[in-house]
This record gives structure tokens, sequence and C-alpha cells, in this order.
């Protein structure tokens, strides 16, 4: 089995340790290193920024899916293939579903 993309469902929080840390920049360089796309909630903090920015920087095509009311809120990562805004938690889970099954 060839796996293209994968949907990424992680952390964002600041306040764990860096084993975890430094794992999810492993596997955000195993990723890209493999051309494995990622799909994922859109933050740049914690264990989601970790692995997209490593995945990303080492070769994926990385997209961010994020709510509206979240902007203020959550720190964005706009440094990534792609970042779609949406208008609620129930249209971002349905396009995390989709686009991680494509």
């Amino acid at each position: 089995m060839n796996i293209k993309s994968l949907t990424i469902y992680c952390s964002s929080s600041e306040n764990l340790s860096k084993d975890f840390y430094d794992l999810s920049e492993k596997i955000g360089v195993f990723l890209g290193k493999n051309n494995i796309s990622i799909i994922y909630g859109g933050g740049n903090t914690g264990l989601m920024g970790k692995i997209s920015n490593a995945a990303y920087k080492s070769g994926s095509t990385v997209i961010g899916i994020i709510p509206k009311f979240l902007i203020k809120t959550e720190n964005i990562n706009y440094n990534i293939s792609k970042t779609i805004i949406v208008k609620n938690m129930s249209e971002r889970k349905k396009l995390l579903f989709e686009k991680g099954d494509a």
C-alpha cells in the first residue's frame, strides 16, 4: 500500500515533554522525504506546528484547515502549502476527513 496523504490530529500545546516535540519533528521530516502530504488543523504551535513545519520544509504538501472563529485565538501557520478557512468546526471536520481520504 502506498500512502499519499495523512490527516494529522495532535496537540497544539507548548507544555509537553521535549521528547514529543522532537519526535513530531522527526515524523514531519519522514513524511516530507516520502512525499506524503498532510492535512491538519492549521496551527503553528505544539506538535501540530512541529510536524507541519518539518514536513513542509522536507517536501510535503501541507494543507491547514481552520474555522473562522479560531483565527483570532490560534497561531495560524501561513508558511504551508495552503490554508483553508471554513465557517465552523463541522465543516472543518468534514474537510479533514475528505481530504485525508483523497
